[in-house]
């Protein structure tokens, strides 16, 4: 058994050989080529070698596919699908997603990127991402989730994707859906502060409408977009904390929809 100081556990690739001999010290070839030990006297190397990939658990950053980190999604037993994509600085190590309550309780863990939370009823949960090796999550099901994060190997991604699950009936659009109707439209920042800027350089030089709408179906804002212009900035400064549905829709029938997520 050998374990290497504290000096070695920097990330890495190390390899380990083989070697068969006879009346050698090893220690007069620390810092050698291997070639050296090999063209040694009754010395031999092995054919091949074990690669050792030493990586730190990096759970980096997480988002839907296309970009966005809040979606909402109707309980009304039809799947919603989402898919999830991470950025980590470990690909060798492994990776999965961790779900939580708003309260970062972790509630189960998922070793698909593609997540379906409509039978999890009404609510709103995050998903996370975990980078790790040689844990078992079902020993944290139920914890908060720091004790994950403390764990040794062990780290979770820098954000996380939140999803609003809303009850069968309310004005929601379905993940799939809505990632399906995105297009051009991009609002940044999202999550949003003050304000969100729209950008619809799909239906630029075509007569369309912007409205705001919050989870009840109301309409909180409504502006008629100018022709000449791709994108258009929105005053969020009086609005409550929560979900905003952005959507704009031409004459000619084309219908861009996005969640901006204000607080």
């Amino acid at each position: 058994y050998l374990r290497f100081g504290s000096r070695d556990y920097d990330p890495g690739v190390c390899r380990v050989w083989g070697w068969s001999y006879r009346g050698i010290n090893a220690d007069d070839f620390i810092g050698l080529p291997l070639q050296d030990l090999q063209d040694a006297d009754c010395s031999d190397i092995s054919e091949d070698f074990v690669e050792v990939i030493r990586e730190e658990a990096d759970g980096g950053t997480v988002n839907l596919e296309g970009g966005d980190n809040s979606v909402s999604i109707c309980v009304d037993g039809i799947a919603d699908p989402l898919t999830v994509e991470h950025q980590t600085d470990a690909p060798n190590l492994t990776y999965n997603y961790v779900i939580t309550n708003d309260a970062d309780t972790i509630l189960a863990v998922s070793t698909s990127n593609v997540i379906d939370l409509d039978g999890a009823g009404p609510g709103i949960c995050r998903i996370w991402g975990w980078s790790y090796r040689g844990i078992n999550a079902d020993d944290f099901i139920g914890l908060p989730l720091q004790d994950l994060q403390d764990a040794d190997c062990s780290d979770i991604s820098e954000d996380f994707i939140e999803v609003n699950r809303l009850e069968d009936g309310a004005p929601c659009v379905t993940s799939t859906r809505d990632l399906e109707s995105v297009g051009s439209l991009r609002l940044f920042p999202n999550p949003a502060s003050d304000q969100v800027t729209v950008q619809y350089q799909e239906l630029r030089g075509t007569e369309a409408r912007l409205a705001l709408i919050d989870l009840t179906g109301r309409v909180i804002q409504q502006v008629e977009l100018r022709q000449s212009e791709d994108q258009l900035t929105i005053d969020l400064s009086q609005l409550s904390d929560g979900f905003y549905q952005v959507r704009i829709e031409s004459t000619a029938g084309r219908t861009l929809q996005k969640l901006v997520v204000f607080k």
